[in-house]
């Protein structure tokens, strides 16, 4: 449920916000929400 909800945020972010990715990275490191999620995160931001 937790991994749904991470790439739910992802592709919203991903496709409103293309150009913040780093900025949402950022906050989610900040925010410490997910962090399994985190690291699907960077993989999805590099693999794109």
């Amino acid at each position: 449920m937790e991994f749904d909800l991470c790439l739910k945020y992802l592709i919203i972010y991903f496709v409103i916000e293309k150009y913040t990715l780093e900025l949402v990275l950022y906050r989610n490191i900040k925010s410490n929400h997910h962090g399994a999620c985190l690291v699907i995160k960077k993989s999805k931001f590099e693999f794109v």
